[in-house]
């Protein structure tokens, strides 16, 4: 099964959600306001309509020279370990931290409830971890948080 530009736009109008569509590309850019920070995001249909990706836009950077850079990758790490949707990436190149939540459609659609899940805890997610790889970045510090207690399934059963 694939999603294609037209699913994906009434995915999110099912979900209420305000977006702009992406020149040139199956794609729809959306901005959200967690908790006191704006955040940015694009959701791409590729590999013939079987891949969907979302991914942050202007996260955060810690570039490969900062001196709080080992403390934000050990934090990207730990993130890694402890979250399932969504993973971190870090570029050498120019230090921009992304955050990715890659879904495969192989032999099923895209339903709406499977959409508005992961699009919630993508959004959920990405505001829940922004304080923390923050701190690391100005501070040094690996600040604790949600899912810290080990495999808390808290914020997936709240979505």
């Amino acid at each position: 099964m694939t999603c294609n530009q037209a699913q994906l736009v009434a995915l999110l109008e099912a979900e209420d959600l305000q977006y702009y569509l992406i020149p040139n590309r199956e794609g729809v850019m959306l901005t959200f306001t967690g908790s006191g920070h704006l955040f940015q995001f694009k959701i791409y249909i590729e590999l013939d309509q079987r891949f969907v990706q979302f991914k942050s836009v202007n996260f955060l950077a810690c570039p490969m020279d900062h001196p709080n850079l080992l403390t934000t990758l050990k934090v990207l790490g730990e993130a890694n370990f402890r979250l399932r949707l969504m993973k971190f990436g870090w570029d050498p190149t120019d230090g921009e931290i992304a955050a990715y939540a890659d879904i495969w459609l192989m032999d099923a659609e895209f339903t709406e409830e499977q959409f508005g899940r992961s699009i919630r805890a993508y959004m959920s997610i990405l505001d829940d971890e922004y304080p923390k790889f923050k701190a690391a970045i100005d501070a040094g510090t690996s600040s604790g948080g949600a899912g810290d207690e080990g495999d808390d399934d808290s914020t997936i059963d709240a979505i």
